[in-house]
């Protein structure tokens, strides 16, 4: 359902009834058909609420899957809170919305205050809820929630979950403590004896009448808190992996070091490692996902500060300088660990340092492994979804009954075939660069150029190595797609790579074949140096006649013998103006149709033409069967 569109079924016009069990009384529902969450923000769903005919005015909430409204409302205020229930719904075609009018629900208030009383005292048995219980408790569709909030902020915690049949039942305020909807009564002995000692019942129960029976408590604010994280007794958080997050925050900013007690997905208990007495409890709050510090003793800690302990993992390092990392991706371990000290007063090893920007790049970049695993399946699309166009995949196998491992790959679509044919000049630039990565690798293209001296992209292809035998194979596949030079007077021009002159010897023997002059004159200059045979290299190669080439050239004669030979080595009528063919009707010196940039993953290869020049080739990557 990730990429699927969303329906909302939104219930509005009505009100919340509490007799005998939450309902939504005296509204009507309307469907909100083809949502797409990627467009999805706070502001765009009061705009889709007021089409309805609501008013401003308004509370807005969403219903968890499989739970009732007593439990499984959540309100929405923020754009993380609407991101979030779609991450929720992830698997679900269809969420529930539910508006409430302030207006509306408040002539009701009265009536519903007596029935929530009146529930509470004698109807809890009704509810599926332990009434000896004093935290409530948690459904198994919500022990999902946990896991995969966990996994996104501790990715080297292990956290252990009890499982309980019970449903969620309660209000569905998660930071205010209202008296007819909680579960707040209950023995004590109930809890597990370390638990005892540290559970302040009084966070549980109204601190004042006066309050009209809501306490308010302090709330933790991941965008606002995060940064500097200071525990108070009673703080709300959002959920459990929050306020997991801040412990390891906190202790880190002040460089002191805990143990878990309980670390499970209810409950959270820490002390301090150096047994000073400070120490920290925070379980669910009445029956929501929220959490609460219930106990905080001996804080803010005295013991003296470390400079490396285990909180600050690797998967730490990763999130905190994730930014700086996609920013600069060769970012190097020993400025990392630098910055760590820095920044945090952190000692972090440099094996640390180097798994913590190995996660952080995969989380960036993606597992370029996993990419060639798609290779076949790329291909197939290419010629599902444009026909006529090639796209060739070849493997090789060490034993026979091993994984094969990608070679080369190929691919020239139909559209860019047929356009050259039919509008571009018939003349083929051919050039390779190394490909940046893990795993290496060449990237060989074929660029021509169009009426307007334009570059027009022709075919590409990944190999091993730029070798005789890569040439002769990618020649092969791109000359059996455009047509053979002796139909065609097809003219090429390259820097005569490695390779590439004895392929041409080999395979297209008296062909039309160019030498770029700027290549050509990087190897002059090694051996004779200086502005004036530069300049007259240049000059001679530009010519339009051969009186002139003739001119520059005993030009440069009189100034360098050795000069003069060196360019008589190769024949004139391979770079320069005055001896280029008249078919090709091009007048281009220079082959620079691939310039530095980086290639990321290896389905962007079909996507651009311009990679990195830089990287070595390691190994290949297994392709499925």
């Amino acid at each position: 359902m990730s990429d699927a569109m969303f329906v909302f079924e939104v219930h509005h016009g009505g009100y919340f009834e509490n007799v005998p069990a939450k309902k939504y009384s005296m509204g009507k529902v309307e469907f909100i058909r083809n949502v797409d969450k990627d467009l999805m923000s706070y502001f765009e769903l009061i705009s889709m609420i007021k089409d309805l005919g609501c008013s401003e005015n308004c509370n807005i909430y969403h219903k968890l899957p499989d739970c009732d409204l007593d439990g499984g409302l959540r309100e929405l205020k923020t754009d993380t809170e609407v991101w979030d229930m779609f991450a929720i719904h992830n698997d679900r075609e269809t969420i529930s919305i539910y508006v409430e009018n302030v207006e509306l629900n408040m002539v009701n208030d009265v009536v519903n205050l007596d029935s929530d009383i009146e529930k509470s005292e004698g109807n809890e048995s009704e509810s599926g809820a332990d009434p000896n219980s004093p935290r409530g408790s948690i459904g198994s569709s919500d022990l999902e929630y946990f896991g995969d909030g966990d996994e996104l902020y501790d990715l080297g915690d292990t956290i252990s979950t009890k499982q309980v049949s019970e449903t969620l039942v309660g209000g569905s305020e998660p930071f205010s403590f209202n008296m007819g909807s909680g579960s707040g009564e209950g023995p004590s002995n109930l809890l597990p004896p370390d638990i005892q000692e540290v559970e302040d019942d009084d966070l549980n129960t109204p601190m004042n009448s006066d309050e009209e029976g809501k306490v308010e408590f302090p709330e933790f604010f991941e965008d606002r808190d995060m940064e500097r994280t200071e525990l108070q007794k009673g703080m709300m958080f959002a959920n459990a992996t929050i306020f997991r997050a801040a412990l390891r925050k906190h202790a880190i900013q002040n460089g002191t070091e805990f143990v878990f007690l309980k670390n499970e997905g209810d409950r959270v208990t820490v002390k301090c490692k150096n047994e000073c007495g400070w120490r920290v409890h925070a379980s669910f709050f009445q029956d929501t996902k929220a959490f609460q510090i219930k106990s905080l003793l001996n804080h803010p800690c005295q013991c003296p500060r470390v400079y490396k302990f285990g909180h600050a993992n690797s998967a730490w390092l990763a999130r905190t300088y994730m930014d700086r990392l996609a920013d600069d991706p060769h970012w190097k371990v020993s400025a990392l660990r630098r910055a760590a000290k820095r920044d945090h007063m952190v000692e972090v090893s440099d094996s640390q340092a180097y798994r913590a920007k190995k996660k952080a790049l995969e989380t960036i970049e993606g597992n370029h492994r996993r990419q060639y695993w798609r290779l076949r399946d790329y291909c197939e699309m290419i010629l599902r979804q444009n026909p006529g166009s090639t796209a060739l995949l070849k493997v090789e196998r060490t034993l026979q009954n091993t994984a094969p491992v990608f070679q080369r790959m190929f691919v020239a679509y139909d559209a860019q075939v047929k356009g050259f044919l039919a509008g571009c000049r018939p003349i083929i630039g051919l050039d390779a660069c190394h490909l940046k990565g893990p795993f290496g690798g060449q990237l060989m293209a074929a660029v021509a150029k169009d009426a307007n001296n334009q570059l027009y992209p022709l075919a590409v292809a990944v190999v091993e190595a730029e070798l005789k035998d890569s040439w002769l194979w990618f020649l092969d596949e791109l000359l059996g797609v455009i047509g053979r030079p002796k139909e065609r007077d097809w003219t090429f021009i390259s820097d005569r790579q490695k390779g590439l002159v004895e392929t041409f010897k080999q395979m297209l023997p008296g062909v039309d074949h160019r030498f770029c002059v700027r290549h050509m004159y990087a190897n002059f200059k090694l051996l004779f140096k200086g502005k004036d045979l530069k300049d007259l290299v240049w000059a001679a190669a530009c010519s339009y006649t051969i009186q002139d080439w003739e001119y520059f050239m005993q030009q440069i004669k009189s100034i360098n013998k050795d000069a003069y030979e060196w360019l008589m080595r190769e024949p004139p009528y391979v770079w320069t103006r005055s001896m280029f063919s008249p078919i090709p009707k091009c007048e281009m010196l220079a082959n620079n149709i691939i310039i530095d940039a980086d290639a990321k993953e290896v389905h962007h290869l079909w996507r651009c033409v311009f990679f990195s020049r830089s990287g070595k080739l390691k190994r290949w990557c297994y392709c499925p069967n």
